[in-house]
């Protein structure tokens, strides 16, 4: 019994020693750590799609004017929103200059600056003021 456990395992351990010799055929054995490649053509690369962007039909200036009817802060907890609609009160259900109202959120973002907040700002995303609701975040 013993015997042809010894000659089973060292049959099993020939074996592998003899598996593990043996390189793959992608391989060169001269050189393995460049692999062959097929020298097969390829297709040519297919062309670039054609990409088109539009413009916005409405291009607002800093001179265009903003009805103001509601003010929205998203995000913002720092400071109370009382404090944060300060600013905007005098300018409530008026028609109002966009650089007004870009100034007032450059101040916001200025006071978390002041207040150790570097990386804190505020701002208006594009397509804001619908219906005179703007949102600020």
């Amino acid at each position: 019994m013993k015997t042809a456990l010894v000659y089973a395992l060292s049959g099993v351990v020939l074996l592998n020693i003899a598996r593990a010799d043996t390189l793959p055929a992608l391989i060169d054995p001269n050189n393995p750590a460049k692999a062959e490649h097929n020298s097969s053509p390829q297709a040519p690369p297919a062309a670039a799609p054609s990409l088109t962007v539009s413009v916005p039909q409405n291009k607002l200036t800093p001179e265009t004017l903003i009805k103001v009817d509601h003010i929205q802060f998203i995000g913002g907890t720092v400071y109370p929103l009382k404090e944060l609609l300060g600013p905007f009160a005098p300018y409530a259900h008026k028609k109002v200059p966009l650089k007004t109202i870009i100034g007032i959120v450059n101040d916001i973002t200025l006071r978390y600056r002041a207040d150790g907040y570097p990386l804190s700002y505020a701002w208006l995303p594009d397509n804001n003021f619908q219906d005179g609701t703007g949102f600020v975040e």
